[in-house]
């Protein structure tokens, strides 16, 4: 009875063992599963970084090209800005010239049909 009960004892432990290495082996497969499912993941995220660093890299890029044409166009701006500012100055002046011609004439033709005044608009404009 001795050696019923060493048998008996020895095949519990055997089928608990291997009870215990299926559930292992379970449990390995299914730690293995989601190590790959990480590692997928990773490799997932990895190409988006590299996707996202090219298009940051690109919008920089870009950034940089439109920086430069605003510098450009500023830079433009303020050159036209004083080109118009002088000739203003420019018309002024002319203004100012036309306006005297008009009220004095030419002091040179004073003798002409208008009685030697020579104001009128006429007689600058020719």
């Amino acid at each position: 009875m001795d050696i019923k009960i060493q048998l008996r004892s020895q095949m519990d432990e055997a089928l608990a063992t291997s009870s215990l290495q299926t559930s292992l082996e379970q449990t390995r497969g299914h730690l293995q599963r989601q190590l790959r499912q990480r590692e997928a993941d990773c490799n997932r995220m990895a190409v988006q970084i590299r996707s996202l660093e090219s298009e940051l890299a690109q919008e920089k890029i870009e950034v940089d090209h439109l920086q430069e044409l605003l510098r450009q166009a500023h830079h433009k701006h303020e050159k036209d800005k004083d080109a118009l500012k002088k000739a203003t100055r420019y018309d002024n002046s002319s203004l100012k010239y036309a306006r005297w011609r008009c009220w004095f004439g030419d002091m040179d033709g004073m003798d002409g049909e208008d009685g030697g005044v020579g104001w009128g608009l006429e007689a600058w404009t020719g």
